[in-house]
């Protein structure tokens, strides 16, 4: 008998155990252009109370299969770790639950004014499946997300200082400004596709402004003015994105969607947080 299918000491049921930081090449298309990266994948199954231990090999054997039917053909970050999570199930008979996700960064050439430079911008990918064993199949839930970075300029200081500078209009009176991070994780059904560039772009609109790493100084300029018009609250950011998604999918969708936004803010030394999630079709009826 192999040891890890000895009988534990201890019968605890573990909820997830598996392997972390496996790095593989991706390959896929946003925007109609061809896109590399390197993604890493983790990938975690259950284990009864009556099993000691899993076969890690077979956890590995799964994600490299996986990885190697591609055989750098384009793929969706999403579609791999769905295909992980159901091949982790199949080859660990004894677990009823698996998870696969995978995370890296992609490059977009992104140009924010016709009459300004291309920018290149590192956009955060994500992709998560759970398994589940069932009766006769293996069901999984996939899901794929991003991360974007944007401004957003606060509305309560704006408002105090056109207060304490009374001769000032308030649309362009003084206020602290922060670059944020937005999450959107949506989940993709089985026949239908979530376009990342979608997802990014909801993104972007979302804030106040949004980052670019290339600004000359009129654009630079304009971007300002642009937040300083759209003076938003942390709250403000998460409900947007949940507003264009609602756009995006119908508000009769059953997707599960995640929002979360994180605001380094500029003048205190802590940071704040709002995050929003359910179904489509739950959230849209307070819109």
């Amino acid at each position: 008998m192999d040891v890890s299918d000895e009988t534990p000491r201890f019968k605890v049921p573990i909820n997830y155990v598996g392997v972390e930081g496996i790095h593989i090449p991706f390959y896929t298309k946003i925007g109609g252009n061809k896109v590399n990266s390197i993604l890493r994948i983790d990938a975690y199954i259950d284990l009864p109370g009556s099993q000691r231990g899993i076969h890690a090999s077979r956890s590995l054997e799964a994600i490299q299969e996986v990885v190697l039917s591609y055989r750098e053909r384009l793929m969706r970050i999403e579609d791999i770790v769905s295909h992980i999570s159901r091949d982790l199930l199949i080859r660990h008979t004894y677990s009823k639950k698996s998870m696969a996700r995978a995370m890296g960064n992609i490059v977009l050439s992104i140009r924010p004014w016709r009459d300004g430079p291309s920018s290149l911008e590192r956009i955060k990918i994500y992709g998560k499946a759970f398994g589940k064993r069932g009766d006769k199949d293996i069901f999984i839930k996939k899901f794929v997300g991003v991360e974007v970075s944007g401004l957003t300029a606060c509305p309560s200081a704006k408002r105090s200082t056109h207060e304490l500078l009374n001769n000032v209009d308030e649309e362009y009176s003084p206020t602290h400004m922060q670059r944020g991070y937005l999450d959107i994780v949506v989940e993709v059904s089985d026949e239908g596709v979530v376009d990342i560039v979608d997802l990014i772009y909801i993104a972007m609109n979302s804030f106040s402004a949004p980052t670019f790493e290339l600004l000359k100084r009129e654009h630079e300029a304009r971007l300002i003015i642009d937040a300083y018009k759209k003076p938003l609250f942390t709250e403000d950011v998460v409900r947007n994105a949940v507003n264009g998604l609602i756009e995006l999918l119908g508000r009769d969708s059953s997707q599960l969607v995640w929002v979360r936004h994180r605001s380094m803010e500029s003048i205190h030394s802590h940071n704040l947080v709002a995050k929003i999630f359910g179904k489509i079709s739950d959230l849209s009826k307070f819109l």
